[in-house]
């Protein structure tokens, strides 16, 4: 069966509403490990908060090939309060040539404001690395919003892949 590239850069998004804890599926993984091979691809990853401040960013889990992206003690709380504020979270990532890999984001928004402050959206999403063609460069994962949608589906993840030609 063939499948085209642009088929696994679809990103496969959730979203739930009420009191979730992402920070298990992070807790349940083995640590990330890089590759260390001397053809092993650099790959920056950046995860970018676009959603308006009505959205207070609480948590943020990282999987690699279902190993967690590990942030430690203030490392985590640095990263967490720059990512709630906008600022771009980076993790550089060298990863093995020639084999797909799978990059998982769990996030947790809290609504903001009197009309939103009873909401919490928790976003899931997986986006496929494949191994053919795979090439050194930044993927995105930008957390943005949707105003065109009801509220319960405004807060999305758009995935933007160098692997990938743009359409």
């Amino acid at each position: 069966m063939v499948r085209s590239s642009a088929a696994f850069a679809i990103a496969l998004v959730t979203l739930a509403c009420g009191p979730t804890e992402p920070g298990a599926l992070c807790r349940a993984r083995p640590p990330f490990t890089p590759a260390t091979e001397a053809n092993a691809v650099p790959v920056l990853l950046r995860f970018d908060n676009q959603l308006g401040p009505r959205f207070r960013a609480e948590s943020l889990c990282i999987t690699i090939d279902d190993q967690t992206v590990p942030f430690t003690g203030p490392q985590e709380e640095e990263a967490m309060a720059a990512f709630e504020h906008h600022k771009l979270l980076e993790v550089r990532a060298p990863l093995r040539a020639g084999v797909p890999h799978k990059v998982h984001v769990v996030a947790t928004f809290h609504g903001v404001g009197a009309d939103v402050s009873t909401y919490t959206f928790t976003l899931q999403s997986e986006h496929r690395l494949e191994g053919e063609g795979f090439r050194p460069g930044v993927l995105r994962c930008n957390f943005i919003e949707l105003p065109e949608h009801d509220l319960e589906r405004r807060p999305a993840v758009k995935w933007v892949d160098p692997s990938v030609p743009a359409q």
